[in-house]
């Protein structure tokens, strides 16, 4: 089963900061919907 880890960075680069921010978003919510969607199906 798969383990969700974090990290943490620095960007200086205000506009390159914003991007990276929104797609962490929207990777974050996916991470989610398949987390549980592999909970549904492990078998223990």
């Amino acid at each position: 089963m798969p383990t969700i880890t974090r990290s943490a960075h620095w960007l200086s680069h205000a506009g390159f900061h914003d991007a990276i921010e929104r797609y962490t978003l929207e990777e974050h919510q996916e991470i989610e919907r398949y987390t549980d969607i592999l909970e549904q199906h492990f078998p223990i």
